[in-house]
């Protein structure tokens, strides 16, 4: 395995791993935590970010997959993925890893498990964090180049 496919793999299954371990553990005490500003509170989504899509499920599980199939294509197997830069592989992990975490989630449970609220912004998870900077990172780096 190269330094590439090593390095996206790793991280991918740390955000992965991350997400689904916090996920199990708020599934299962459910808390409700205030932590000033912030606050641990287990919420479901049938949505996108921002709750946006309500009830969507299968459209959201759908366009996961296609964003899942998109970034193996582009970072393993298109004629180009040897002029990807290592940043855009290294925050296409963080999307990737995320991706794959809400989508298990759904195809789990049926919706995705947000517990991190700060009361003015809708509830998230730790996918959501991941895909939300992977994306911004990589319209970043894109953009410098």
């Amino acid at each position: 395995m190269d330094k590439k496919t090593l390095t996206f793999a790793s991280i991918a299954a740390i955000v992965f791993a991350l997400d689904q371990i916090t996920n199990i553990i708020v599934e299962r005490a459910k808390p409700s935590l205030d932590l000033g500003i912030l606050s641990i509170d287990y919420t479901t989504n049938t949505g996108a970010a921002f709750s946006m899509f309500q009830g969507k499920n299968m459209i959201l599980t759908l366009l996961s997959v296609i964003v899942i199939a998109a970034i193996i294509y582009v970072i393993f197997f298109s004629k180009d993925k040897g002029k990807i830069s290592k940043g855009i592989v290294f925050f296409s992990a963080f999307l990737f890893g995320g991706a794959l975490g809400n989508l298990a989630d759904r195809l789990i449970y049926g919706f995705v498990i947000d517990f991190i609220d700060f009361g003015f912004w809708p509830a998230f998870n730790v996918a959501d964090i991941a895909i939300t900077s992977g994306v911004i990172r990589i319209l970043y780096l894109l953009y410098k180049e």
